[in-house]
């Protein structure tokens, strides 16, 4: 399964009703980045919100792909809104 089906497939079933985007490698770069949108980060610090990440990606990962990810950007619908609009 690649590696970006793994990813998406694992973050969906952990946060149901997140929506995943831009989930992709740069041109050119080896490493899978993406944002997470999903308003159970409502309240919870980025710091928080990565550990969630984190979390569910190393229960379904091995580490030679948790290595092959860079940013994981976690946002909820509104601060997505708030960076889009400005």
């Amino acid at each position: 399964m690649a590696l970006r089906t793994k990813v998406s497939d694992t973050l969906t079933a952990r946060f149901p009703g997140c929506r995943i985007e831009g989930l992709k490698r740069a041109p050119g770069g080896t490493r899978l980045g993406g944002t997470i949108v999903w308003d159970g980060f409502a309240g919870k610090t980025q710091l928080e919100r990565q550990d969630l990440l984190w979390g569910a990606l190393k229960d379904s990962l091995s580490e030679d792909e948790q290595a092959q990810i860079s940013l994981l950007m976690a946002v909820t619908e509104e601060e997505l809104g708030l960076i889009l609009a400005s």
